[in-house]
Formats: structure tokens, sequence, C-alpha cells
């Protein structure tokens, strides 16, 4: 009877730890697939404020109301003539649930063009 008690508890831990590692890894990868609405978002300030001028940058710091998202570029604060290509990096953190292991950062790189004449 002892035994049965045991293993049950054993188990039940087993299977929360389980559920917290699945909810942490399904939070992370919730996060990973943000940054591509980010950057689509930093993409279409590019063309339609002519570069990643104060305008544009404003308005992705009022789109990323909880400062989970950065920009990263040489060209940052400059307005571009039409058809100029910005190369840029968006850097991403995610505090991992459950786990105190710090924030993960991610980068991912991409460009647009300005296409204000």
């Amino acid at each position: 009877m002892l035994e049965e008690n045991t293993s049950l508890i054993i188990n039940a831990f087993i299977g929360l730890l389980g559920l917290f590692f699945f909810l942490s890894v399904f939070y992370v990868g919730f996060n990973l697939n943000q940054v591509h609405t980010y950057k689509q978002d930093v993409n279409y300030q590019i063309e339609r404020c002519g570069g990643l001028t104060v305008e544009a940058i404003e308005n992705l710091d009022s789109i990323d109301k909880e400062d989970k998202f950065s920009v990263e570029s040489s060209q940052l604060g400059e307005k571009l003539e039409f058809g100029t290509k910005c190369d840029y990096t968006v850097v991403g953190k995610v505090k991992i649930l459950f786990w105190d292991l710090g924030d993960f950062n991610y980068k991912l790189a991409g460009s647009a063009e300005s296409l204000v004449r």
C-alpha cells in the first residue's frame, strides 16, 4: 500500500515537471513566432517613413509596448532616398517560464527598401 502511494506521488511530480517543461517550450516558440510579425512591422515602417527615421522608431516603440524587441542598424536615424535598401537586425528577448535561466535573446536579420519619394 505504501509503495503505491509513493509511486503515485513520484508519477504526479514527474508529470507536473513535464507539463512545466512543455509550457515553457511552447511559450518560447510562441515568442519566436512573434518576431516575424514585428519584422513585418519594421519593413512597413521603413517603406512608409523612408528608412529607420526617428518617426519610424517612435512608431515601432508604440507597437512594442512590452519592450520585447529592438532594432539594430547602421542606418538608424537616417532618411533614405527612394529605392535605397536598409539592412537591420531585430533583437528579441524572451524570459523562460518557470525556470530561472535568464533571458533568451535571438536575432533575425532583414532588409527593406524606402518607398518615400
